[in-house]
């Protein structure tokens, strides 16, 4: 199982993301395991993790994890450029 990590950083903040762990604590407290999405909480001002299932597959790509992550955390980048294509 591949493990990687993606980060979207406001002045050394994460803000937004998506991790694996072995074991997380969700804002309820509640203990999971495996693919996870940070979101900042503003209001609390705290990263809190969420669950997701995006990530669960076996044939999943360092390319693929990249772009759904991107997507999700709606950044965008430009695909025809041979800097961006280049990079992976």
């Amino acid at each position: 199982l591949p493990i990687w990590d993606a980060s979207f950083l406001v002045n050394n903040v994460r803000v937004d993301g998506f991790g694996y762990d072995a074991r997380f604590y969700d804002s309820d407290g509640i203990q999971w395991s495996g693919w996870h999405r940070h979101v900042w909480d503003d209001k609390a001002r705290v990263l809190q993790r969420v669950p997701v299932t995006l990530f669960d597959r076996d044939d999943i790509t360092f390319w693929d994890f990249i772009v759904w992550a991107l997507k999700e955390m709606k950044i965008s980048y430009p695909k025809d450029d041979d800097y961006a294509t280049g990079l992976f």
